[in-house]
């Protein structure tokens, strides 16, 4: 199912959809400028608040009936990449269980993502944060305020605010 709740635009953008009862929301004034969505398996989501800019080259790949949900106000620059499963399993040789289930996104409002940014399955971003240039983020990070960096990505600055205006 395709749900868009207003105005958008979507420019080059692609959306794959291999699965059962899988469903996109989009809220409202978002732009997609050449992004990709890929949803693999039943029962998967994938939630844009309202006014979100992806920029550039944005990859969401969503598998195993989990989901990625961001907020309003979110700024993507190129090569963003999100992802909440690995695309293949990884058993114990011991027990023969699977070790590295998918899980879901969670991204607050108003986060930023730099170039070449990869947020990985399991992460919560908190409001009003900046994940910078390069970086990849592994871990949640629910506190909001926050400048993310490295690989893995690590606090480097707390107590920020950031806008798309130059001032």
């Amino acid at each position: 199912m395709f749900v868009k709740c207003g105005r958008n635009r979507l420019i080059s953008t692609n959306i794959y959809i291999n699965g059962n009862n899988n469903e996109i929301v989009i809220g409202k004034n978002n732009v997609f400028i050449n992004g990709d969505i890929y949803i693999e398996d039943d029962n998967n989501k994938v939630v844009f608040g309202s006014g979100n800019s992806v920029c550039g080259y944005t990859h969401i790949a969503v598998i195993e009936g989990q989901s990625v949900t961001f907020g309003d106000g979110c700024l993507f620059s190129t090569d963003v990449t999100f992802r909440v499963g690995d695309s293949h399993s990884i058993m114990d040789n011991n027990t023969g269980n699977r070790i590295n289930p998918s899980k879901s996104i969670k991204i607050g409002d108003r986060v930023w993502f730099g170039n070449k940014t990869t947020i990985l399955k399991g992460v919560e971003i908190g409001n009003d944060s900046i994940i910078a240039t390069g970086s990849v983020v592994t871990k949640s990070f629910v506190d909001g305020n926050v400048i993310i960096a490295g690989n893995p990505g690590k606090i480097i600055k707390t107590d920020i605010k950031w806008t798309n205006k130059r001032l």
